[in-house]
């Protein structure tokens, strides 16, 4: 699955209340050294603007995206028990 398109429907969130745009990057991977993080994790979202929609509906994803401490993105859509997930990370 594309990863660029969930980074840029999540910045066109940020760009609209004035923060500032995510990068993505695994923090695992690369070894981050972090104070906070946060996740968002959805499940029977079709596909990944509806992910987005559901997570800006929703008053606590809605902060983990839209955190300006956060500067960093991982983004995973893992499958199990025949589900689609959608996973972000900051």
């Amino acid at each position: 699955m594309n990863k660029n398109l969930m980074l840029q429907l999540i910045n066109h969130e940020h760009q609209k209340v004035g923060v500032k745009e995510l990068k993505y990057d695994s923090i695992k991977a690369y070894g981050y050294s972090y104070s906070s993080c946060a996740q968002n994790v959805g499940v029977g979202y079709n596909n990944k603007a509806m992910a987005v929609e559901g997570w800006m509906r929703s008053q606590g994803h809605q902060a983990n995206m839209l955190n300006p401490r956060y500067a960093h993105l991982l983004l995973d859509y893992p499958e199990a028990f025949g589900l689609r997930f959608f996973r972000s990370e900051f």
